[in-house]
């Protein structure tokens, strides 16, 4: 998909450029910080008057010529229809009734949420967005705000009006009462009725979505589509967005944009930067996988503004990550700087223009390459329902915190979650993949290599997925404190005999091999009298396993020779080494990038950790070429010297330069 769209772009709510007052501000901080490519225009709420309407539109198209007379695009966001917040009926606005609110599990309506299939609130909603475009012609217009069919209030599961309850029997080809579907999906016998119902959805929002964008392009045959997604962890309306994105983009004749949606608030706890990192990687795989989309970018959000709120170099580095992960694209939320006052606008802007450089280095990246590593393996049409009591319908939330510290021990991943496109990558199971797999998926993760947790094998024995590997596995309560050793297998290098006492806490694992088994022991429990191993391998006719005890939280219980251990799993599942390898017992993340021949292109490196490293050493298999320079974010170009060079070409060993706490930077193949 051909991408013309823009690197950096700033979101401004409309209390913001209202008076001639505040739109010279942002004329003169776009005046002085050249750099930021796009300013983003959100409208009034979908629900104010035509009138109202229109006249933010002339005055928004005003201003937006000033503001592309200074070369920086300009796009729109249609502020509510059915996404976050109910859009308050106003006297002159758009005259819903109680007929076109959404309706909860309990038969009651949700005040000011109108249910996308009222073709009165579809109109009307077109019909908005359409008369900002005709004056304005943006480069794009998106709609709404975390575009989704639940969590508004009591709507939990979607909305059981009498339309959407009509719909769905004609769907179906079975009429349920809603007492009766509302059963079904909390049943433990639901998961025909619950895909039918998601499925089922996901067509509405695509009619929706295709009816929006018709009216758009009617008005303004130049402007893309885009829509506003929650990220993969928040669950709405499963996950996957590709019949949305298709019938925009064949509502316009032109490609559409994406902008995934999460908020990270604070500075506190900046491995949440990693953990949505991971959630957007694998909503740009299935927004590329599409080949609807052009644009893909982020939400950074940094209000609430005050001295417990997130930084502006945090939010540099949240889009920095995202972008590593593949989107092409950061939108960066300035909400309440601007009630802020003084000098935080103007810091906010010359620290996003000042890191253009290195974002469009990372935009270009990510247009022209893949993630690449183990594949990280969902299937959203077999998850089980986590019975949330706060969200108890939501089945299909999606989570990646038993994922993410494995990036933290330099094992880089990649995001393939329909399992049936897959081939030729290693896969890593974790408990929140095994709950979605069937025999036919793990299986077709075997022939690829697999590497599980210890949990999740345990969840595979459960459901009797893994019976040909002859291996029990069992909670191990009674091995708390249990010293764990390795074993002299060849995956384990150096580190055979290596030894040490852990907290193995109620969700380690541990395994018993029959006798007929062929499982390699890699690590034991030495102090546990029945024999039993902490990790192992299997070469089987199904393809390799290896299976690492620890849950996949790996707080308090991970050693130097277990993260080599896992680094050289990783490598012996797979058909060939991860592409790229941080040796050491290092706090860095290495997120390597491949071309379509597979061969590295780009690797950036973070550092999670809060001290500096200066001893890195970044191995980097398959490079498509020996000229390596170094991009820190924040700094210009330097070209690093190759350290070491072994297997021909095919494999380069380079000691990077110190890398601050919490630094990202980005090693280019060239």
């Amino acid at each position: 998909m051909e991408f013309h769209g823009p690197v950096t772009t700033v979101r401004i709510y409309p209390m913001y450029y209202e008076s001639e007052e505040q739109q010279t501000q942002i004329l003169d901080l776009l005046k002085r910080n050249p750099g930021i490519d796009e300013v983003w225009f959100s409208t009034l709420e979908g629900n104010d008057s035509m009138a109202k309407h229109a006249e933010l539109a002339e005055m928004s198209a005003a201003f937006a010529e000033k503001v592309r007379a200074l070369g920086v695009r300009v796009s729109l966001q249609l502020s509510s229809c059915i996404g976050h917040f109910a859009a308050p009926r106003t006297a002159d606005g758009f005259p819903w009734t109680e007929d076109d609110l959404m309706v909860d599990s309990y038969g009651k309506t949700v005040s000011g949420i109108c249910c996308p299939t009222s073709k009165t609130f579809v109109d009307w909603t077109g019909k908005a967005l359409a008369l900002y475009c005709a004056k304005i012609h943006p480069d794009s217009a998106y709609i709404d705000d975390d575009l989704r069919f639940q969590n508004h209030g009591a709507i939990h599961d979607a909305c059981f009006c009498h339309r959407c309850l009509d719909a769905f029997a004609e769907f179906a080809g079975k009429r349920y009462s809603r007492e009766e579907l509302t059963a079904l999906l909390d049943s433990d016998s639901r998961e025909s009725i619950r895909l039918q119902w998601v499925k089922f959805h996901r067509i509405q929002m695509a009619d929706f979505c295709r009816e929006i964008s018709e009216a758009v392009h009617a008005a303004s045959p130049e402007t893309e589509m885009g829509l506003q997604t929650a990220n993969s962890e928040m669950g709405y309306n499963g996950w996957n967005f590709e019949l949305c994105y298709k019938a925009m983009a064949e509502a316009t004749g032109r490609p559409c944009r994406v902008r995934i949606g999460s908020g990270v608030w604070n500075d506190y706890n900046p491995h949440t930067f990693l953990r949505k990192g991971l959630l957007t990687g694998c909503d740009v795989a299935d927004a590329r996988a599409s080949g609807a989309v052009g644009v893909m970018t982020m939400e950074i959000e940094n209000c609430p503004c005050n001295a417990t709120s997130k930084s502006n170099y945090a939010m540099q580095l949240e889009a920095a990550l995202c972008m590593a992960y593949g989107c092409n694209s950061s939108s960066m939320q300035s909400g309440s700087l601007w009630e802020a006052g003084g000098e935080c606008m103007e810091k906010f802007f010359r620290m996003y223009s000042s890191n253009h450089a290195y974002f469009s280095m990372l935009s270009g990246i990510s247009r022209e390459s893949v993630n690449a590593g183990l594949n990280l393996v969902v299937n959203d049409e077999f998850m089980e329902n986590p019975k949330n009591p706060e969200k108890p319908y939501e089945w299909y939330v999606f989570q990646v915190d038993d994922a993410e510290e494995f990036v933290q021990f330099g094992i880089p991943l990649m995001f393939n979650r329909q399992l049936a496109a897959s081939g030729g990558n290693a896969s890593l199971v974790t408990l929140n993949s095994a709950k979605s797999m069937t025999k036919e998926n793990f299986m077709r993760c075997l022939r690829d290599g697999a590497l599980l947790t210890g949990n999740a094998y345990l969840e595979l024995q459960r459901r009797g997925l893994v019976d040909f590997a002859k291996v029990k596995a069992e909670c191990a309560h009674e091995l708390n404190m249990s010293c764990t050793r390795l074993t002299e297998h060849p995956i384990n290098g150096d580190g055979a005999h290596a030894s040490w006492r852990g907290f193995l806490f109620p969700d380690t694992v541990a395994f018993t091999p029959e006798c007929s088994s062929k499982a390699q022991p890699l690590a034991v429990y030495a102090d546990d009298k029945a024999g039993r191993l902490a990790a192992w391998c299997l070469e089987s006719d199904y393809g390799k396993m290896a299976v690492f005890g620890v849950s996949g939280n790996f707080s308090r219980q991970i050693n130097p020779w277990q993260i080599e251990m896992l680094r050289n799993l990783a490598d012996w599942v797979g058909q060939a080494p991860m592409p790229a390898r941080l040796n050491g017992w290092l706090p860095l993340v290495a997120i390597p990038a491949t071309d379509k021949s597979g061969k590295v292109c780009a690797v950036t490196v973070v550092n999670a950790g809060i001290e500096p490293c200066a001893d890195a050493v970044l191995e980097i298999r398959n490079p498509v070429g020996t000229s390596l320079s170094w991009f820190r974010m924040g700094d210009e170009q330097k070209r690093i010297g190759v350290e070491q060079r072994t297997d021909g070409q095919s494999t380069i060993r380079v000691k990077l330069p110190e890398l601050g706490a919490w630094q990202i930077a980005t090693v280019v193949c060239g």
